[in-house]
């Protein structure tokens, strides 16, 4: 980004609404304490929406493909494989060679908030805890993840937990809840001093306790320090950066990136089970050498990337 005076945004909506930014304040104020454990969850897949649907066979059955469609260069550096009408056009995030699941649909909107927040940038290890159905082909059904990572400054260690999948795939609430509701997706935050919650989109924070959360909102909450944007959405925000109304977005590269890797490490995990640790300064695997071959994944010709790109 430096070498070529770029200005670049990843879509993850909720980093440009207001409640992250709110998170953020009241966390550096103090009212959690230290956060020790964070939880993010959603259901889904939702096999047979929109997104999601299973082949009626595996491997899925070759079919013609459509002369609207340029299959070859819509595998890009994957491939070749046989088309099938699954894949194209919303679909192929079921399948591994094209898409990570639910997990990667929706871990870079729900945990973005703990991401940002605590820093969880470098995990030390990474385990699937569990998971249910799935197979060589097909994304699975339900994941437990645990990412593990050190004291980062004057934040303690701390465990960033993904769920994804039916009942058996929610985390507990913290022990300090007292809200009504239940929500079905988002993320739990438990502090020392203070649990907490954000949605889907890593908007709408609140404390765990309802009466901590009147009593704060009474005593005022900390001043803003994080700039709110005129108009939320990762476009709108590109636009600023590019008129100079904001020095950059808040999604740039230099901070997706690190975000994305920690995403693909708990794929990486789920994929072939069990615990990864992980060696993030040198991106390698310490502990299942076998698996570094999937860190930097061969790429068809015509595809190939320089050495150079990989290290920038």
């Amino acid at each position: 980004l430096a070498k070529y005076n770029v200005l670049t945004n990843m879509g993850n909506q909720g980093h440009t609404y207001n409640g992250i930014r709110q998170l953020r304040e009241w966390y550096e104020d103090g009212i959690f304490g230290q956060i020790t454990e964070v939880h993010s969850w959603i259901g889904g897949p939702d096999w047979g929406g929109e997104y999601f649907e299973r082949p009626g066979k595996y491997p899925p059955a070759a079919e013609p493909v459509p002369a609207t469609l340029n299959w070859d260069l819509w595998q890009g550096p994957t491939g070749p494989a046989p088309y099938n009408h699954l894949y194209h056009p919303k679909k192929w995030r079921a399948f591994h060679p094209y898409g990570t699941g639910t997990f990667g649909d929706w871990f870079c909107h729900i945990a973005d908030a703990p991401v940002w927040l605590l820093d969880l940038y470098e995990p030390v290890a990474v385990e699937a805890e569990e998971v249910a159905g799935g197979n060589e082909y097909i994304a699975p059904d339900g994941v437990r993840v645990r990412f593990d990572f050190e004291k980062r400054g004057t934040k303690e260690a701390c465990s960033l937990y993904w769920y994804n999948g039916d009942s058996r795939f929610v985390p507990k609430a913290p022990s300090d809840w007292t809200w009504d509701d239940k929500p079905g997706c988002g993320t739990y935050y438990y502090g020392t001093k203070n649990g907490g919650f954000t949605d889907a989109r890593s908007n709408n924070p609140r404390l765990a306790n309802k009466e901590a959360q009147r009593a704060y909102k009474t005593a005022g909450y900390p001043a803003e320090k994080y700039p709110r944007l005129k108009q939320s959405g990762p476009i709108r925000e590109l636009i600023s950066a590019v008129k100079g109304e904001i020095p950059e977005c808040g999604s740039n590269f230099n901070y997706a990136a690190p975000f994305t890797e920690v995403m693909l490490l708990g794929i990486l995990a789920v994929n072939h089970r069990g615990k990864i640790e992980w060696d993030s300064k040198n991106m390698r695997v310490t502990n299942r050498p076998e698996l570094n071959q999937f860190i930097k994944e061969p790429v068809r010709k015509g595809w190939e990337y320089g050495e150079e790109l990989w290290k920038s």
